[in-house]
């Protein structure tokens, strides 16, 4: 089942119409990040999460505007750096396998992003698959969090 989440994003990603002059930017949205374990500390993953993150990987960018990427600078402050926003905001693994942003322009005002990493990806592919998708039946944690991501960008 999980497996077949990146085959989904992949068909979807063939299914774009993009135009012929812009040929690199489905080549960007077929590369997928896979992070090292030993990057990723303290945070409690389900068997599935660590799947994506560590064997099958995250799409680089889409969407979203969350870029992930496993080779963020040691120096950043913040714990279980995996991405940024397009805006530079962090995106981070919570203790307890939620990714969250950090808005910088609000004194890091901590920012709902989604419950886990199986959630995100389910996100993802839903926004390409649907004009506007149900978010809060892919993800729970979306209905207690009303300051969120998908909310705050527009995204949906």
């Amino acid at each position: 089942m999980i497996e077949n989440l990146k085959e989904r994003y992949l068909r979807n990603v063939e299914a774009l119409d993009i135009p012929d002059e812009f040929p690199d930017i489905k080549d960007e949205l077929r590369v997928f990040t896979v992070f090292d374990p030993a990057t990723i500390n303290g945070v409690e993953l389900t068997k599935e999460d660590k799947m994506i993150l560590f064997q099958i990987g995250l799409p680089s960018e889409y969407k979203s505007a969350i870029l992930f990427r496993s080779d963020l600078p040691s120096e950043s402050n913040l714990r279980n750096q995996i991405g940024t926003t397009a805006n530079g905001d962090p995106v981070c693994l919570k203790s307890d396998g939620s990714l969250t942003s950090y808005n910088h322009d609000r004194e890091m005002e901590e920012c709902f992003v989604s419950s886990n990493i199986v959630c995100y990806l389910k996100t993802v592919i839903a926004l390409m698959e649907e004009n506007k998708p149900n978010l809060k039946a892919i993800d729970r944690g979306l209905e207690s969090h009303h300051i969120n991501y998908w909310k705050s960008t527009g995204i949906a």
